[in-house]
């Protein structure tokens, strides 16, 4: 253990903490990820059908969204399409919900089993990943112009995956000085 400031660090129960914490979130996200998708398939499902395409011609909200679609992606999108797009991009973000989704279960995963004292240099690895991916998250939402609460949740991100490299570095290194 390390002793700062006076104050000891158990790594082994901080990464146990983050860990079960990446495990709920990881559970979470991947039932939210699984609906998302089904929820996209059924969007993208009634593409074409005459009623519900001439109730969303007749929405203004629905109607401007897809004028400045097509404006920014320089295309002609029919109103007929757009369930179809909608729903593509639903299942694109579910998609990329569900690997975060598992990346967060594995990290959970890795962090018990370096508070075991085992692998901790692949847990170490799986937390570099993530925080080197909250890190990129910050950045998008900043040059994005995502506002705050693209930025709000990448801080809190990028300091857990922070306090999760340096707890697992420390076990690791630990670990080599007993040897």
């Amino acid at each position: 253990m390390d002793v700062k400031g006076g104050m000891k660090m158990n790594h082994a129960k901080i990464i146990k903490v983050i860990s079960v914490l990446a495990l709920i979130i990881g559970i979470i996200g991947l039932i939210v990820s699984l609906i998302l998708m089904l929820t996209g398939g059924l969007v993208a499902s009634v593409s074409g059908n005459p009623e519900i395409t001439s109730e969303m011609a007749n929405d203004p909200a629905l109607t401007s969204a897809l004028n400045e679609l097509n404006t920014a992606t320089g295309s002609d999108l029919p109103m007929e399409a757009a369930p179809a797009a909608v729903g593509v991009l639903i299942i694109i973000a579910a998609v990329m919900m569900l690997i975060s989704s598992i990346f967060a279960i594995l990290e959970g995963v890795f962090g018990f089993r370096a508070a075991k004292g085992k692998g901790a240099t692949a847990a170490l690895f799986i937390g570099i990943i993530a925080l080197a991916t909250a890190i990129v998250r910050l950045i998008m939402a900043i040059v994005s112009g995502g506002g705050g609460s693209g930025i709000l949740g990448a801080i809190p991100a990028i300091i857990i995956a922070g306090i999760y490299v340096y707890c697992a570095k420390a076990i690791r290194d630990n670990k080599r000085k007993m040897i």
